[in-house]
């Protein structure tokens, strides 16, 4: 009978135990992975080189971290295309040159540019006689000998083949005999040369394309979950580049091929980069809960939870926190407050000293 109490009493025990815990997790709290306290004197402190800082709250947090490609903004960027089927004859830039708008890039042959020229040398002979007739009846008009309106409509006949030269003008670029030649419609860097000599181009298909700046986005394609976790003008952090970077853009439409929304970033500090290299970019979002960020190396691993040792005078206890996220060196964490101090040098010979007590 003496037996059977002393399990009962300990059977008890075990479930208050375990519904206290219970309460304890429902409550919010993390709970202490050491049941007891380290104590420490200074001279062991120093000896194990513990160091401690104080958790920083923040108001962003890693969202987690992509694979992105660096691409020109679509506001910088033009294309010269070929206005009509053609041959290259010629190409006068490489990818990376600076041109200036107007510059020559390609020279091109076409039959239709043969008729084009043709049309340009009559209608250049038809405006010259419409300029001297408009000329002439406007001197008339305004000595009496003409009505006004009809020097108006000499005038406006004048005009409409004064557009059709220059837009001929504008489609051979210059050139002349079935030559017409590709200019640069803005300044900037060649970024892209899609014509060869000897081939052939169809009509606005192939042409070069300029950057009029250096600025570059960042392209993260994500699922429609992490998507919908990420507004505009959130920040963004590239590897290896120390500004940050805003969002800019986020899609509202999943591709059907990849199943994922693509996010569109803005980051300074890109001038060496090129377009098209992969960059792994972190996404930082607005935290929902209460969320502080400690060095890395505060982290240690108690079996499959985070803990971080939180000093108190010449006391450190174990307490599980849950990792938001990595960004550097920092670790985003909850569970934590900005009036804990928690352990950031010596981590390892503290758990080992824990793990012995505990």
């Amino acid at each position: 009978m003496k037996s059977i109490s002393i399990l009962a009493r300990s059977f008890r025990m075990r479930l208050i135990g375990a519904t206290g815990l219970a309460a304890i997790l429902v409550a919010g709290v993390p709970p202490l992975l050491s049941a007891k306290p380290i104590s420490l004197s200074a001279e062991q402190v120093a000896n194990l080189s513990l160091q401690t800082q104080s958790a920083e709250p923040v108001d962003v947090a890693p969202l987690g971290s992509f694979p992105g490609t660096l691409t020109p903004t679509l506001q910088g960027r033009q294309m010269a295309a070929a206005p009509f089927a053609g041959l290259v004859q010629s190409v006068r830039v490489v990818e990376g040159d600076q041109v200036r708008a107007g510059q020559v890039l390609a020279t091109l042959y076409s039959p239709e540019a043969v008729r084009i020229s043709g049309d340009l040398g009559q209608s250049e002979v038809a405006y010259r006689s419409a300029l001297a007739s408009a000329r002439r009846t406007r001197t008339l008009a305004d000595e009496g000998i003409l009505p006004v309106a009809r020097a108006e409509e000499v005038e406006a006949q004048a005009a409409a083949l004064g557009v059709q030269v220059r837009m001929n003008r504008q489609l051979l670029g210059g050139g002349a005999g079935g030559a017409f030649t590709l200019r640069a419609p803005i300044s900037g860097r060649v970024s892209r040369v899609d014509l060869k000599p000897g081939e052939g181009v169809d009509a606005m298909s192939g042409g070069i394309v300029i950057d009029s700046s250096d600025a570059l986005w960042v392209e993260v394609r994500l699922s429609a979950s992490k998507a919908s976790s990420v507004k505009v003008g959130d920040l963004v952090a590239i590897d290896n580049v120390e500004t940050r970077g805003k969002v800019i853009a986020v899609g509202r439409a999943v591709d059907p091929k990849t199943r994922t929304v693509l996010l569109r970033a803005e980051v300074a500090g890109l001038a060496d980069r090129f377009p098209g290299e992969m960059v792994n970019v972190t996404l930082l979002a607005r935290v929902k809960e209460p969320t502080v960020a400690l060095p890395r190396d505060a982290i240690s691993r108690n079996g499959d939870t985070s803990q971080v040792f939180i000093a108190e005078g010449n006391r450190y206890t174990a307490r599980a926190v849950e990792v938001v996220g990595y960004d550097g060196g920092k670790a985003y964490v909850t569970g934590l407050s900005g009036k804990d101090v928690v352990v950031t040098s010596g981590v390892s010979q503290l758990k080992a000293l824990s793990e012995r007590q505990g």
